[in-house]
């Protein structure tokens, strides 16, 4: 797809997301390649109803897969498995590793 300067329709939109997302991996390779890292899972319910949200989990996944990042989240999960935004968490919430690969199998 031909991404455009004026991006207002919904296939200009889902380009845009495209390459902002090609980005960030670059961002993201940079640092975990430099550091060893932790990501904090932490979108919330909201990746339900974005779906190209999965498809950027799941690439950052498999990029962090290569550097042996470890995964945690804050506080206890959705109901449907998915770790609370920041948002919704009280300030007494504990650290806890979080099962990335189990989770990404339920999109597969």
């Amino acid at each position: 797809m031909k991404c455009t300067k004026r991006l207002l329709s919904p296939p200009s939109l889902e380009c845009a997301v495209e390459q902002i997302h090609r980005n960030n991996l670059k961002f993201i390779e940079q640092i975990i390649s430099e550091h060893e890292t932790t990501i904090w899972a932490a979108w919330g319910t909201l990746i339900e109803k974005r779906p190209y949200l999965t498809k950027c989990l799941i690439d950052i996944y498999n990029l962090s897969s290569n550097y042996n990042c470890n995964w945690v989240n804050i506080g206890k999960k959705s109901n449907n498995g998915h770790p609370h935004h920041p948002l919704y968490l009280g300030s007494n919430e504990l650290v806890d590793k979080f099962k990335i690969r189990e989770y990404i199998e339920k999109f597969k």
